[in-house]
């Protein structure tokens, strides 16, 4: 392990007197005066641009780097000298910091009268030509009138344009980057900087629109810039820039001025054909959710029409074993009851006939007329004629109804409030229609017993989609008729909606009804291509909601019959 060591402090000695016999050589041109100067100052410190390559700039990772960097790590192995990097955030705080002599070396700085107040300059040791870059042609700086130019706040171009006899409008900005930026998306009319920088930064940015389209007089001739006080250190410099080899200094330029092919993925066709597929990629995307909640749409109406249309035809079912129970039950019982009835009525016009005997004749008879209007309702609700529509007013057929049972309203004190509105024109059967408002009225003058309230309303609207679902024939917006018949009774108990518009389903007292008004009622609607649905008010009673379209064309023939 002790050999190890002593091999390597040996390396570094080595390493050390080559270095040594190196610099010692290579300082040869300087002057005694000048080798002194350097003993007294070892360390050199040096403001660079943050924000300038391919001149310098400071990395992400904190290093300096550019054509300057390397210019004085070669000149560093030759003078034997170090170069501190001070760090600041733009170029405007660099120059601050040269007028207060708290650098003294700026490494890649343009002479101009206003710096030269603070600054000595050595030969240039880079010149490239200086540029406008616009998205606009402009034949000459004399197009350049009135317009916004974009310079780096305390740059060369900045004092170049302000002493300039064209008046421009100069926007100031912090670095090239950010002037850049504002011409390539139009914030400013032009920018001017030299073609180094420009090339450099299209190429990091991948921008794709600006161009050069002047190229200026004047040259961005690239020196070192010291603070006044030190001439030798000008001196010092100008030597060893002589002295450079001619090989270093093109193998330096090489590196920096020749770019690099730009990589396929920041490549400017590349990005806009991405983004010009991406966002094909997303209106696909759109296009296919759109289409999908369509179907799921087309769906739901589908299923809701087979589910009406199966209803539809359990009802028919319904009907049909109804009717053919009626027509066998009119053949084979109201014959009888015929005969009952006469039976009854000639052991009534008996005279000898005693106070109870009469009761029991008087009790035949209501159960036989009672068994009579069974029949009579069983062949109504089973058998439909034709429907004759013709053209009317729905507020007619809801006035000759509530005439027809006004006896009833006022017989249970029922306030009667109506409330109608201009309906179009339809075309419906006046008979069947006025038989569902009468079924109606008649239901809830029933249901609310004594001083109750019906309110009647009938309006034009238009449909909602949970009620266009009600049937096949509706679809959401559409105008129709709606009528609305609400009453203060005790309104439709759970366990009764989805009973109610059965037939033979009733909850009054047994004898009052057949329980086969609201199913035929919303037969009838149904033949009119119509609705008519039950729901509770608030705050209590039902509310019965009969909805007609406003089809003054042609009838449905399938629709028209029985």
């Amino acid at each position: 392990m002790l050999r190890v060591c002593y091999r390597i402090s040996f390396l570094f000695l080595v390493l050390f007197l080559l270095q040594a016999s190196v610099c010692s050589a290579s300082a040869d041109f300087l002057s005694p005066e000048e080798r002194d100067w350097l003993s007294k100052h070892p360390v050199i410190t040096i403001g660079p641009d943050p924000d300038a390559l391919p001149f310098e700039a400071i990395d992400r990772d904190g290093l300096y780097r550019g054509l300057s960097a390397d210019y004085l790590a070669h000149i560093s192995g030759i003078l034997g000298v170090s170069f501190k990097v001070v760090k600041a955030q733009n170029w405007a705080e660099l120059m601050t910091m040269a007028k207060q002599q708290k650098i003294d070396l700026l490494p890649a700085i343009v002479s101009s009268s206003p710096r030269r107040k603070f600054l000595s300059f050595t030969s240039p040791w880079l010149s490239v030509p200086g540029v406008v870059l616009s998205t606009h042609p402009y034949s000459s700086v004399g197009d350049l009138k009135d317009k916004t130019v974009a310079v780096v706040d305390g740059s060369v171009w900045d004092d170049y344009l302000s002493v300039h006899q064209v008046d421009v409008r100069l926007i100031r900005v912090e670095d090239n980057r950010t002037a850049l930026e504002l011409t390539a998306l139009s914030g400013v009319d032009a920018m001017v900087t030299n073609l180094a920088i420009a090339t450099e930064m299209i190429h990091q940015l991948g921008i794709s629109n600006l161009r050069v389209v002047l190229r200026l007089k004047r040259n961005t001739d690239i020196s070192f810039g010291v603070r006044k006080d030190w001439p030798e250190l000008v001196s010092i410099l100008n030597k060893s820039l002589t002295h450079m080899d001619p090989t270093v200094k093109g193998d330096i330029r090489q590196r920096w001025l020749t770019l690099e092919p730009i990589p396929w993925w920041r490549d400017p066709s590349f990005q806009r054909i991405g983004i010009f597929s991406f966002g094909g990629f997303i209106l696909i995307v759109a296009f296919f959710v759109v289409w999908n909640q369509s179907l799921k749409r087309q769906v739901r109406k589908r299923s809701r029409a087979l589910e009406l249309a199966h209803h539809r035809l359990v009802r028919a079912a319904k009907m049909k074993s109804i009717g053919q129970l009626a027509a066998g039950v009119a053949h084979e019982v109201k014959n009888p009851l015929a005969v009952i009835s006469m039976g009854v009525e000639f052991l009534s016009s008996s005279p000898d006939r005693d106070a109870t005997e009469q009761q029991i004749l008087t009790d035949m008879d209501d159960a036989v007329q009672r068994a009579d209007r069974v029949i009579r309702g069983l062949l109504d609700y089973s058998h439909y004629s034709k429907l004759e529509r013709r053209p009317g007013d729905i507020n007619e057929v809801i006035k000759q109804s509530l005439r027809l049972v006004d006896h009833e309203m006022k017989k249970h004190q029922i306030e009667v409030c109506l409330n109608l509105g201009i309906l179009e024109t339809a075309c419906f059967d006046f008979t069947r229609i006025q038989q569902v408002f009468i079924n109606l009225f008649v239901n809830s003058a029933q249901a609310m017993g004594e001083k109750g309230r019906l309110e009647i309303v009938s309006k034009m609207d238009s449909l909602s989609s949970g009620e266009a679902e009600l049937s096949q024939y509706y679809h959401p917006g559409q105008r129709v008729i709606k009528v609305t018949v609400t009453d203060t009774g005790p309104g439709i108990g759970d366990t009764e909606s989805e009973k109610i518009f059965d037939p033979f389903y009733t909850t009054k007292d047994i004898g009052q009804g057949t329980g086969l008004g609201l199913s035929e009622s919303r037969n009838i609607m149904e033949l009119h291509n119509g609705t008519l649905h039950l729901r509770n008010s608030e705050p209590t009673g039902a509310c019965a909601i009969v909805i007609l379209p406003c089809d003054k064309g042609d009838i449905d023939e399938e629709n028209s019959t029985g």
